[in-house]
């Protein structure tokens, strides 16, 4: 009769089993001596062995550059960071080493100046955290890939350079003008490679508000850029250091409008018009487009730029205003005209010299117990204006007064000035003669009970 198959398969592992539990120690034990005469042939019949690593390259610059101590790295010019090294030695000696008991350093010590250096690479031994060198057995390289690393040096320099403002991006609102932006700190204390700085011209720190201003702005930015005279300069090596690291950029922003320019008239006649006389002045220039820093100018109507001596005026007179003297600092002339020149009406009007007779001249504010009596027999004055008025006026339609109430009393005589008084011409003014402004006679003063 045939054992059934489930019934065979367990006998089966039942004598297996019982083979394993028979002679335990005396199974291992063989497998063991095994392992250890594989072990003793295998390394006396094969005495040496290749080993294969992958090791970061290391620049050591603090036992280098003895000669000159500004003297670094300033670039490692490899693809890779990492070198390929195939290490032989005894078996016995090397077999249980692993990459963490070797270095690839750069060997700089034929490097005494700023250049580009091909520098072979060492495999060292690395030492052990007690400071024992020798736990790495002797050793032979027989493949290195790269064998050597090109290396540029250069001396590491400070220089002060300026700082411009760059503002990319910065809009104002429609009405206002951007004025010049304002960095401070306006210097740093560049430090890097001199070949590298020995171009820098200035920096530049750089604002991009994402945002219209309608009134003055200072930005904080900790964004700069190196140039020369027309490029940006990159810095590949790292080594640029500035001695600040914050600035801040101050955007002034203007209002901005036109204003028409109009000038103050003063020493008019009584009862002159004096807006038909300014209607009558030319400007070389109607209108100045201004920018101010605040809001001072939006409800300003128009602009004085200087006053017009009445007692000054010739026919076709000039008179140049400089925008220098009538426009605050920090206001911005966008016209960009540095003298307004207001010239006086010239056609259809005329002048006449009068002689206004002592006997006719009129003292006010005199003082008690005195009489006065001018020296001179009259005084000339010339009448200027629209020429049908000057046609008319005589004589006799102009008072002079001289004002007393300054008169001291104590000096025989006194020059003093002579006011002209034009009734019923509202177009006419007068200047004195001579190229006076202002026509004077010496008066003397008697007392009255002399």
């Amino acid at each position: 009769m045939k054992t059934p198959p489930a019934a065979a398969a367990k006998k089966m592992f039942s004598r297996t089993a019982n083979f394993f539990r028979k002679d335990i120690f005396l199974k291992l034990f063989s497998l063991i001596a095994a392992f250890v005469i594989w072990a003793i042939v295998s390394i006396i019949q094969y005495p040496d062995m290749d080993l294969n690593f992958t090791l970061p390259i290391i620049i050591d610059e603090d036992e280098s550059f003895s000669r000159s101590p500004n003297l670094s790295v300033i670039k490692v010019n490899t693809k890779e960071d990492y070198v390929f090294v195939t290490i032989s030695g005894k078996r016995n000696q090397i077999g249980g080493l692993t990459a963490d008991d070797f270095v690839a350093c750069v060997d700089m010590t034929g490097v005494a100046g700023p250049g580009r250096f091909d520098l072979p690479v060492t495999i060292l031994a690395r030492e052990s955290e007690d400071g024992d060198k020798n736990k790495v057995k002797p050793f032979k390289v027989t493949s290195l890939e790269p064998s050597k690393v090109n290396v540029t040096f250069d001396e590491i320099i400070s220089k002060e350079i300026p700082v411009e403002p760059l503002t990319e991006n910065v809009l104002v609102a429609a009405g206002f003008m951007r004025g010049e932006p304002v960095v401070t700190p306006d210097t740093v204390t560049v430090t890097g490679p001199k070949n590298l700085l020995s171009s820098v011209t200035h920096a530049r720190a750089k604002v991009s508000p994402n945002k219209v201003l309608d009134s003055s702005y200072e930005f904080t930015t900790d964004t700069v850029e190196l140039y020369n005279d027309s490029a940006k300069i990159s810095d590949e090596s790292g080594l640029i250091s500035l001695d600040s690291s914050s600035f801040a950029v101050q955007i002034p922003v203007y209002v901005r409008k036109k204003l028409p320019l109009k000038v103050n008239i003063i020493n008019a006649p009584a009862g002159f018009d004096v807006e038909y006389f300014r209607s009558l002045l030319t400007f070389s220039v109607d209108e100045l487009d201004i920018a101010a820093p605040n809001n001072s100018i939006e409800d300003l109507p128009d602009l004085t730029i200087g006053t017009i001596n009445m007692r000054e005026v010739e026919i076709g007179s000039r008179f140049e205003f400089r925008t220098e003297n009538f426009l605050p600092e920090n206001y911005d002339n966008l016209t960009q005209a540095e003298v307004i020149t207001v010239t006086c009406p010239s056609e259809g009007f005329s002048k006449k010299p009068l002689v206004i007779m002592a006997k006719n001249l009129q003292f006010i504010n005199k003082p008690a117990r005195y009489n006065f009596v001018p020296v001179a027999s009259g005084v000339s004055v010339t009448l200027v204006g629209d020429e049908t008025q000057i046609a008319e006026i005589s004589s006799a339609e102009v008072t002079a007064q001289i004002d007393l109430i300054n008169f001291d009393t104590n000096e025989p005589e006194l020059l003093m000035p002579v006011d002209v008084l034009i009734s019923s011409y509202d177009k006419v003014w007068f200047t004195g003669a001579n190229g006076m402004t202002t026509p004077k006679i010496y008066v003397t003063a008697e007392r009255a009970d002399k």
